[in-house]
């Protein structure tokens, strides 16, 4: 198997309200295969997304999260509180 993933986080710099509210955006690759070197490039799987964040709490980090992604193999909806990872 093989697997990679990038995420970029970004509040937005405001006073109140606006402040605790952010976007994300997320990328990643993958494949398996019997050995690693088996792993043929059109057999990759690509996936990507993006997200909104709320922050709860003033104080702590705490966010709800809803992220929209898309791959080869659809598209999901999630919606949580704190981070995936």
């Amino acid at each position: 198997m093989f697997a990679t993933q990038a995420e970029y986080r970004l509040m937005f710099p405001a006073k109140g309200l606006l402040g605790r509210f952010g976007i994300v955006a997320f990328a990643g690759v993958g494949g398996v295969d019997k050995s690693y070197s088996e792993i043929a490039f059109d057999e990759l799987l690509p996936a990507g997304g993006g997200g909104l964040r709320f922050r709860l709490t003033k104080k702590y980090p705490i966010h709800f999260r809803a992220d929209y992604g898309l791959g080869k193999g659809g598209h999901t909806f999630s919606m949580g509180v704190m981070e995936a990872f």
